[in-house]
């Protein structure tokens, strides 16, 4: 019963894992791609989006980073897990690329080395990759 109820299934994956959910995320993760809500998509190889790093960590605390025109901006604000009628999403609140509040991000996938993330606000969809 303990196994079954610590197995959360995500759209895309993975439907089990040795390894729990805040482990899986807690670590630094690099923009890979964005797919916006009309469907087209950027990476980095294009040059269509900036480099940019978030790192969960377990004390819930989130720092990201991006990086434009050569000058590094950080910031640092904090993260939960909340469990709804989305499945597992990340709450994020204070300063989230300018926009200070809340947001939320239904997870997508989340395997050892890759996150992908939904902002149910605008429609998009981010995919990470971590070392």
């Amino acid at each position: 019963m303990l196994l079954l109820s610590s197995c959360i299934k995500y759209e895309e994956g993975p439907y089990f894992s040795f390894l729990s959910k805040e482990k899986r995320l807690t670590r630094s993760w690099e923009l890979t791609k964005v797919e916006y809500y009309d469907g087209q998509d950027s990476t980095y190889s294009e040059g269509t989006i900036y480099p940019f790093y978030l790192e969960f960590s377990k004390d819930k605390s989130l720092n990201y980073k991006v990086q434009k025109n050569g000058v590094l901006e950080e910031f640092v604000t904090s993260w939960d897990w909340h469990l709804g009628t989305w499945g597992l999403t990340l709450d994020l609140t204070g300063n989230i690329s300018g926009n200070n509040g809340f947001r939320n991000y239904q997870i997508l996938r989340l395997p050892k080395k890759e996150l992908w993330i939904y902002d149910r606000g605008t429609g998009h969809k981010y995919y990470f990759k971590s070392n």
